[in-house]
């Protein structure tokens, strides 16, 4: 079984606020967890920590050497402009232009049945054909 992430005893506490106290487990290949608990316990500071965002008061977040991680914030910033898929695609570039290779080519596949305009528009803008 391939370990993608191990959590070493991982404290993190805000003043005198304890949020985690030496916690430890695993995410192995097809693995599938949830983070469940009560609103301010720590849930979004632990993927914080895991992402990088943050630094934890103790402890180790060792990830596989190919691994990529990415968080999208509670309340995320987009540029206006941006497509979905830009805002989706942002930190995979390589993943945004094939994506976005294949998006154009339906738009324009879409076009040619001569589908109304406003069927075709993004953020309220009309695509380019």
């Amino acid at each position: 079984m391939i370990s993608y992430l191990q959590i070493e005893n991982l404290t993190k506490s805000y003043g005198d606020r304890l949020l985690f106290d030496s916690v430890t487990f695993g995410v192995n290949q097809g693995d599938k967890i949830g983070l469940i608990a009560k609103n301010g316990t720590g849930k979004t500071t632990l993927l914080r920590i895991i992402s990088g965002q943050e630094s934890p008061d103790s402890g180790s977040v060792i990830f596989r050497n190919d691994l990529k991680v990415g968080i999208v914030d509670q309340t995320p910033e987009f540029a206006p402009d941006d497509t979905v898929i830009q805002a989706c695609m942002q930190y995979d570039t390589a993943a945004y232009r094939s994506t976005n290779r294949l998006c154009q080519q339906a738009i324009q596949r879409l076009s040619m049945l001569q589908f109304p305009s406003w069927m075709l528009r993004r953020h309220g803008t009309t695509t380019t054909v």
